[in-house]
């Protein structure tokens, strides 16, 4: 089993830590290589605590961790429910809280998933194991409009219609039961040099629906930002246009809540800031992690301090 190397590790452990003795969370915990790092870096009192829906990575990062102890504390939950897997624990308020949206590459690669086209196997794509659909179910249920509007919107797929139209044209003749069915399908209607693209930014679409990631992104950044502690501080590591954007604007939108007419001499809303933004443009990755790491070429930073 393999994890891929954390991402961005120096800047996102940099911007995360104020307080060498204080308490963080991993919202994203993956094979726990932020939270190690982390814990391997900062005061002898220093806690955190991991989440992740993946029963995988829970176990995977719980045995790499244990050398540190009860520092470290792993939760089996999606994050978005993170106060309550705190409140658990005692704990009300944090120093810090890391966000790393990627999907890892051990769930790249795992081939009972479905996630890399690569390879002829089941349309899964879910993280977590327990929800209720599976891309399978999904892309043999839709409309044309919902296909279309998913590969479009999630994907930034510029053939969604000439895609959806192929798939609903192929489940006249039976159900699309796995990637390569769904590859083949693509070839279709999309030219030999730009397949390989198209098969990743529709396998991409489909793996945020089911999932949710946008829906679940936006809990997670609610939930982080009544979370912190004043100054401490919410990192996000985002891996798509869309989640950056949201992340980008959430930041910005309580950076500055007013919303007074322009031109007025005082503020009469009352709005007050709840975060500082530490990041006027995202951090992205330098040319030698690039080399050592592509996965990451994609990787986008952002980071901000509770008021």
């Amino acid at each position: 089993m393999e994890y891929h190397e954390p991402v961005l590790l120096q800047p996102a452990i940099g911007l995360l830590v104020t307080n060498p003795d204080g308490v963080y969370v991993d919202g994203t915990l993956g094979g726990g290589g932020h939270s190690f790092h982390l814990l391997q870096s900062a005061g002898p009192e220093c806690r955190c605590i991991g989440f992740d829906v993946d029963p995988v990575a829970i176990a995977f990062a719980s045995a790499r961790l244990k050398t540190f102890g009860s520092r470290f504390t792993a939760i089996q939950s999606n994050t978005a429910l993170m106060e309550e897997g705190l409140y658990r624990l005692g704990i009300r308020k944090v120093d810090g809280i890391l966000l790393d949206l990627g999907v890892s590459s051990r769930q790249l690669d795992d081939e009972s998933k479905g996630f890399t086209f690569r390879k002829d196997t089941r349309l899964d794509l879910r993280l977590d194991p327990s929800l209720p659909e599976t891309a399978e179910s999904w892309i043999n249920t839709r409309s044309f409009e919902e296909i279309d509007r998913v590969l479009r919107e999630n994907g930034e797929e510029p053939y969604s219609r000439k895609v959806a139209s192929a798939i609903i044209k192929a489940r006249e003749k039976g159900p699309v039961l796995s990637t390569g069915a769904l590859t083949d399908i693509i070839d279709t209607v999309i030219f030999p040099d730009k397949r390989k693209k198209t098969y990743a930014r529709v396998f991409q679409a489909i793996r945020m629906e089911i999932n949710k990631e946008m829906d679940r992104l936006k809990e997670m950044l609610q939930a982080g930002t009544g979370l912190l502690k004043p100054g401490g501080r919410l990192v996000v590591i985002s891996y798509h246009s869309l989640e950056d954007r949201m992340v980008k604007t959430w930041f910005r939108d309580r950076e500055n809540p007013c919303t007074c007419p322009p031109g007025l001499p005082v503020c009469i809303c009352g709005k007050k800031p709840e975060l500082k933004v530490l990041t006027r443009k995202a951090v992205m990755p330098d040319d030698e992690e690039l080399k050592t790491n592509p996965r990451s070429r994609s990787a986008r930073l952002r980071a901000a301090e509770k008021c």
